[in-house]
């Protein structure tokens, strides 16, 4: 029953304020999260006290959790409307009041909510005491919701009210349907996420490494190392006097006798701060051999200058630009594909098919949803119809897109990358797919799991179409009328 759903309710509304202290305790500033944190305990804690503590209170939410459930039972589109205008267009109109002022607020805000609480009494009132209103307040008008009328509506058949009826979307006519239109607003959320993201593929590094990650995306490409100017770079290159003096501090640390008994994660700093110290001005190769050379302490020395060649290589190989040339000049974070790879072309293909599908999914769900809120009370088999065109097109524009982005992994590229020395930048060579880490990243893996969510919603709507159309009309009853058999006449003798 509703009256014993209605204490988990708030419990779980006092339980999710606990997700936003654990949050505001790991962020980096625990002073302003738990304070909005706490905020929306102590709102929540209060409204517990209001609605729940005192028990005549209780009647307020749960008849109006009713006064919903029958609302949405007799308007199929009440649901979306209610979510639509309490929690979009309110918060809206109130933001766009609060530009023009606090008196506008205070006085509009107060006309609505007398406006408001006016409408409330009188559906009280009706629902109630009909008998305190005037006559023109108890009249029930046809397009008033049978749920509201003073006198509802009765059953033809057994002559009793039909006020309470059942709020579920064609219950017990297409149960698949939830399944299908529940699973194209997760197509559309996954698309949404990840089509206009910089995270179809990454060119990312290791913390030990030090140089910013690229994200790459269908039309642009992001880095912190884009928003200042990078000139084209010559092989680093160093002689053992300046191999020696950058690695001073590092030798120094490291062939103490107390670092043997250094915790690992603190000596491996010890490696990186190392690296970091040498690499803008020798190459990678030079500072590995005299890390191995170093007489550092502890047994673990050699495999700690082992892991430091593996978390430095670079996955891809590369080659140099012409010295002194820009690579990019200073300006925002996110560039143009082309202006970083020679194959923006192939991946703003991908992303403009992801576009197409993603408009397909929008008109697929909005049939979807037409069909499963108005079938029955009108012939909605032609948004069905559409509804399968818009999935079957959504389905066809993401595979070609997968397809399009799938072919741009395989195929040659050239992007410019920050050199390992962290000076300037290089140009990084090779199959795209190698370039990037581990052949695309989460938009391209939403992307996936989008066309594959399209094909459980093809298939449930096309089951459906099969159905409609096979089921079996009735018969109409065919009388046959029997002629009696006509006896011959016997002539008399």
């Amino acid at each position: 029953k509703l009256e014993k759903m209605f204490p988990f309710t708030v419990g779980a509304n006092i339980g999710t304020t606990v997700t936003g202290i654990l949050s505001a305790l790991a962020g980096s500033n625990i002073a302003t999260g738990m304070t909005v944190a706490l905020s929306h305990l102590l709102f929540n804690l209060t409204g517990t006290l209001i609605w729940f503590v005192i028990p005549f209170m209780r009647r307020v939410p749960v008849s109006l959790a009713k006064l919903n459930g029958n609302l949405a039972a007799d308007l199929k589109w009440f649901p979306i409307a209610y979510l639509s205008t309490v929690f979009g267009l309110l918060p809206l109109v109130f933001f766009l009041l609060s530009l023009a002022g606090v008196a506008v607020v205070a006085s509009i805000g107060t006309l609505l909510i007398l406006a408001l609480s006016a409408a409330a009494v009188i559906l009280t009132l009706r629902m109630k005491k009909p008998d305190v209103l005037p006559e023109s307040l108890k009249a029930d008008p046809r397009w008033m919701p049978n749920s509201l009328k003073v006198v509802p509506d009765t059953d033809a058949e057994s002559g009793e009210s039909t006020r309470m009826s059942s709020a579920d979307l064609n219950a017990g006519a297409w149960w698949q349907g939830t399944w299908a239109w529940g699973s194209g607003w997760f197509v559309l959320l996954f698309l949404l996420m990840g089509v206009p993201n910089c995270q179809w593929g990454n060119i990312k590094y290791t913390p030990e490494d030090g140089r910013d990650h690229i994200g790459v995306g269908a039309w642009a490409s992001c880095s912190s190392s884009f928003k200042e100017e990078v000139l084209f770079i010559s092989p680093v290159s160093c002689n053992a006097t300046e191999l020696t003096a950058c690695s001073a501090d590092f030798l120094s640390t490291c062939s103490e006798a107390s670092f043997a008994e250094e915790d690992e994660d603190d000596a491996m700093e010890v490696y990186i701060e190392g690296w970091h110290t040498c690499k803008s001005s020798c190459s990678r190769d030079q500072w590995l051999t005299s890390c191995r050379a170093s007489p550092c302490a502890g047994s673990s020395h050699g495999d700690f200058c082992d892991s430091m060649e593996a978390s430095t290589a670079d996955r891809y190989p590369f080659k140099y630009g012409t010295a002194g040339d820009v690579a990019w000049t200073a300006g925002e974070a996110c560039r143009p594909n082309d202006a970083i790879c020679n194959n923006g072309a192939s991946l703003a293909n991908a992303g403009n098919l992801a576009v197409v599908g993603i408009v397909a999914a929008f008109a697929g769900e909005f049939l979807l949803l037409a069909y499963v809120f108005l079938d029955g009370t009108r012939d909605m088999k032609m948004c069905l119809f559409g509804a399968a065109g818009s999935f079957a097109a959504c389905w066809l524009f993401l595979l070609s897109s997968f397809g399009v982005f799938a072919s741009a992994l395989g195929a040659d590229a050239e992007c410019k990358v920050m050199d390992a020395s962290g000076t300037g930048a290089v140009i990084a060579t090779g199959k795209f797919g190698d370039i990037i880490e581990d052949g695309g990243s989460f938009s391209y893996n939403f992307l996936i799991y989008s066309w594959l969510l399209t094909m459980v919603i093809l298939a449930a709507i096309i089951h459906r179409i099969v159905t409609v159309r096979t089921k079996v009309q009735p018969v109409e009853e065919t009388i046959v009328t029997v002629h009696p058999k006509v006896q011959p006449v016997i002539p008399s003798a």
